[in-house]
């Protein structure tokens, strides 16, 4: 089931304050990120946050899912508790892992004279 994108840009209001957020759509659902950092999924409608040490540590009692098959375990957050996203991303978001930079693809042929 895919994600409705009425839902991505509804989260993406509620948590606007927290950072430059912008999102992706993959394969029917989306990727959230934060200040150029991967901040969690949407799929099925469920907001899928990235599980980081400090948020483990400060809300132990926050729901936790699986957004897709193979992935790993993913705190939960509402939408509707806007409070509460805030507070949780602005905590975590210095722990999320900065954007892996891909090398481009050098040729196994290289040009010769």
């Amino acid at each position: 089931m895919a994600s409705n994108l009425s839902i991505v840009q509804y989260l993406v209001d509620q948590i606007s304050e927290c950072g430059l957020i912008t999102f992706k759509k993959m394969f029917g659902d989306y990727c959230i990120y934060i200040d150029s950092k991967v901040l969690g999924f949407v799929c099925d409608d469920i907001f899928y946050v990235k599980s980081t040490k400090i948020g483990e540590e400060n809300y132990p009692e926050i729901e936790k899912g699986y957004p897709y098959e193979g992935a790993s375990l993913y705190p939960i957050l509402d939408i509707e508790n806007k409070d509460l996203l805030v507070s949780y991303i602005n905590l975590i978001k210095s722990e999320l892992p900065e954007k892996k930079i891909k090398k481009g693809r050098r040729s196994s042929n290289p040009i010769s004279d």
